[in-house]
């Protein structure tokens, strides 16, 4: 632990304005770099966080994450697709009435749907 004295907050001050990150300027005080973020906080002196080595491994970790993410995206929406390919086959009979159905009354809509009920295997009424 440090104890701040007047010196220190000018040193700690002028760094900042120079662009120097929190590690850095920790390094080159002798402390800890969060010790370095409270103080500036308490002082309403802006200090970057991360160096440039820092951001740059930071953001590839992001990055990692950021395709773990979207591959599991990926992995989740196949299995639907397939269930909905799979649960829309019809016969090709019904399938050449579907352009007519327009032009249909609900009485003969009903019929349809029973006989391809019928004719559909292991469907049950």
């Amino acid at each position: 632990m440090r104890n701040w004295t007047e010196a220190g907050l000018e040193q700690l001050k002028v760094m900042a304005i120079r662009g120097m990150a929190a590690t850095d300027i920790a390094a080159a005080l002798g402390c800890s770099r969060l010790s370095v973020l409270t103080m500036a906080s308490k002082h309403g002196v802006m200090v970057m966080k991360y160096n440039e080595a820092e951001r740059a491994v930071r953001r590839e970790k992001q990055r990692a994450i950021d395709k773990k993410k979207n591959r599991r995206r990926r992995d989740k929406s196949k299995p639907q697709a397939e269930l909905v390919a799979q649960s829309t086959k019809t016969s090709s009979i019904y399938r050449n009435q579907l352009p007519q159905i327009g032009n249909l009354s609900k009485t003969a809509l009903r019929a349809m749907l029973q006989q391809a009920v019928l004719n559909t295997p292991g469907a049950r009424l």
